[in-house]
């Protein structure tokens, strides 16, 4: 049993399939620990063959999965997770740098994505390390990996794009002149709620 079930409250219509807008309204993004270890290995290790290879680079077991989540829950700074209908359907994880940068990683459950779940998360760990003096956070990812840049453009991110990955850099709201945003948003509209139609995670 997820550990989640006693903490959110029961509501009608927990079980009907949600709306991208109804999933979007009902989700809540929490900080995990070490306690939410098994949510994290279950919401691991349902990903799909192509879910792990766009997300760790190749189609990873089960144990490895797992081993990972252990890693994860050891050494990031902050898990983010994002819960609907009392389960965890996807995490973002923070790794601060001395550079004054972090490093990111996000996931969704496959069966979850269009939902503006993925956009949930990385506006919670961009609010996260602007509050951590955190200059911008990096995701990097396979270069067809379009899901991922498609998030990673609407949060104005400035990217590198190598031979088979790309990274994303997303400078926080304490970097950016509210005038210019990077051309494409100001601060407040970063933190707007998105219908998430054009992203998977």
């Amino acid at each position: 049993m997820s550990l989640f079930e006693n903490e959110i409250s029961d509501s009608a219509g927990w079980n009907a399939a949600p709306s991208e807008a109804a999933a979007f309204a009902r989700a809540e993004v929490r900080t995990l620990g070490a306690e939410h270890l098994p949510d994290i290995q279950c919401l691991l290790t349902g990903l799909d063959e192509a879910s792990r290879c766009l997300r760790f680079g190749w189609a990873c077991s089960d144990t490895s999965l797992k081993a990972y989540a252990q890693g994860a829950v050891a050494t990031a700074s902050r898990i983010f997770g994002v819960v609907v209908d009392r389960q965890l359907r996807g995490i973002l994880e923070i790794y601060r740098a001395p550079s004054g940068c972090a490093k990111a990683a996000l996931v969704v459950d496959q069966r979850w994505r269009r939902r503006g779940l993925g956009w949930r998360l990385l506006t919670a760990a961009i609010d996260w390390a602007d509050a951590a003096d955190i200059d911008a956070i990096r995701l990097t990812f396979a270069r067809h990996n379009w899901p991922m840049r498609r998030l990673a453009s609407k949060a104005c991110a400035k990217f590198d794009i190598g031979l088979d990955e790309m990274s994303a850099e997303i400078a926080t709201p304490r970097m950016r002149p509210r005038r210019h945003s990077f051309g494409c948003m100001t601060t407040a509209r970063l933190r707007e709620p998105t219908d998430g139609a054009q992203h998977h995670d």
